[in-house]
């Protein structure tokens, strides 16, 4: 199994395994089927458990921001990296109906990045803006003049990293993207990052989609909620 490449920077380990398929240098004792799996699915919980306890106000001020930009006909920008599917952003996925705007990779500056009436979304790994990893991309972020939100694991971000208009969603995985840690194996293994990432965002952007009336009457909790009350959407 792989570790994070923040946590080997050197890739001294990462090199050692690099063409190898099966350890032959240590054993791990047989797990039985399905704990780990469970152990993982528990983990992730946890984790959306403490989005919501500690990182929801940071989650409905960004969803706020989002939402006023769009009901004001401007942009929301959102960048993805890391481990999110840089296709599940910008109306790309049919059930992405948010009107939100996919920012391409790369620092040169493009036609249609953020101006002073819009908002930045950007997902990342767990490297604060102004570090290297991201290409260029927080510079052209930072261009929105409602601020960014940073949907990233805030372990290596410190208060001085964020402007004043800026926010930190926290993913909140621990140093090392690992979920898991195996009796006799030398790293933990499962990543929660990509699974963090994912819910975070779309949490945010069902949030944004609430709060501007955006929601779609094809979607089927508004055509429950149509039955029930006799509203029409």
């Amino acid at each position: 199994m792989y570790q994070s490449v923040l946590n080997d920077p050197d890739r001294v380990r990462y090199n050692k395994y690099l063409k190898v398929r099966f350890h032959d240098d240590m054993t791990v004792a047989p797990i039985p089927a399905g704990q780990l799996g469970r152990a993982y699915i528990t983990a992730i919980r946890g984790m959306l458990d403490t989005v919501r306890r500690d990182h929801w106000q940071a989650l409905a001020d960004a969803a706020r921001r989002a939402a006023v930009t769009i009901r004001d006909g401007s942009q929301v920008h959102v960048f993805a990296r890391g481990h999110y599917p840089p296709r599940h952003v910008g109306g790309q996925l049919s059930a992405d109906r948010s009107g939100f705007r996919r920012m391409q990779k790369g620092a040169a500056a493009v036609p249609g990045d953020p101006g002073k009436d819009d908002f930045a979304i950007a997902v990342g790994y767990s490297l604060p803006p102004g570090d290297e990893w991201w290409g260029g991309a927080d510079q052209r972020l930072r261009q929105a003049g409602r601020g960014v939100c940073w949907i990233i694991s805030g372990h290596r971000t410190r208060p001085e990293h964020l402007r004043v208009n800026e926010l930190l969603l926290d993913q909140v995985w621990p140093d090392g993207d690992a979920a898991l840690a195996i009796p006799g194996y030398d790293v933990g293994i499962c990543p929660p990052s990509g699974v963090m990432a994912e819910a975070v965002l779309w949490m945010l952007t069902g949030e944004a989609w609430a709060q501007a009336g955006g929601l779609s009457p094809d979607m089927p909790c508004n055509k429950l909620k149509a039955t029930i009350t006799g509203e029409e959407y």
